[in-house]
């Protein structure tokens, strides 16, 4: 996931901004890592405003964002990891994408 309070143009962190928000203009690349030592994990999905973005199977997982899609403001980013045993685990992080 993006860190929080960083700014991103096209892919490449330039900065810090200080707040709980990420900040994002241009590609942004997500890259997600999961484990469970007890049961394998079986699916990780990507979400952006609750919208299923992006599936994948093998950790890590990563995505291609292209941020200039979005509209300008807020949005949430949420990865599930789902395992073979049907047990889920979600993070969400704050984007914030910028005018274009």
């Amino acid at each position: 996931m993006p860190r929080k309070g960083a700014a991103y143009v096209d892919d490449q962190e330039v900065g810090q901004v200080g707040a709980k928000s990420v900040q994002a203009l241009g590609n942004l690349t997500v890259v997600v890592e999961v484990a469970d030592s007890a049961s394998a994990i079986e699916k990780i999905e990507l979400f952006v405003d609750r919208k299923l973005r992006a599936t994948g199977t093998t950790s890590p997982f990563s995505w291609r964002w292209p941020t200039a899609r979005e509209t300008t403001g807020l949005h949430e980013l949420m990865v599930r990891a789902i395992d073979r045993a049907g047990n889920q685990r979600a993070a969400r992080r704050m984007v914030a994408t910028l005018a274009h």
